[in-house]
């Protein structure tokens, strides 16, 4: 296998015996032409049989987690509100308690997660029982203030 962490890296699997595997993680990063230091969420992991089959395991972690990046770009990738599902991107407003939402869609499938998503109630509260910064687990609620924007109201560490 050739490349670094956190870098782009290939690999022969032709030198593999008839009995070995390889394991591959792949990551979600909010700024993919930046991976920051290896803080990304895992999206999918494959293992590679020397016979040529793959097993395929999206749920390698909490992949409804929020994910907060270094620029404080914030990614909900599931939302539910009235048993819809959504994502959402959210933008930080500096010097404030403030996410203005940048960006949003329908989640069609969500058989792919199998975790505690996000949500957003009927009075407009925003709940991420799993928001990650750092590879630290945290948890966040804001409110909504009007426009595209959410106020933040509690955070903690899970």
């Amino acid at each position: 296998l050739t490349g670094e962490p956190n870098s782009r890296a290939d690999a022969n699997l032709a030198a593999l015996s008839t009995t070995g595997y390889v394991d591959q993680v792949l990551y979600y990063y909010s700024t993919p032409d930046v991976p920051s230091d290896g803080i990304g969420l895992t999206a999918v992991s494959l293992r590679t049989y020397a016979d040529g089959h793959t097993e395929f395991n999206p749920l390698g972690a909490d992949n409804c987690a929020a994910v907060l990046s270094d620029d404080l770009s914030l990614h909900i990738p599931v939302l539910i509100f009235h048993s819809q599902a959504y994502w959402i991107d959210f933008s930080y407003v500096p010097n404030t308690l403030n996410f203005v939402a940048t960006a949003a869609g329908v989640v069609s499938d969500t058989t792919p997660y199998s975790c505690s998503p996000s949500t957003l109630s009927d009075s407009l509260k925003l709940h991420m029982p799993v928001l990650m910064f750092h590879n630290v687990s945290y948890w966040l609620d804001m409110i909504y203030g009007g426009g595209l924007t959410f106020t933040a109201t509690g955070a903690g560490v899970n």
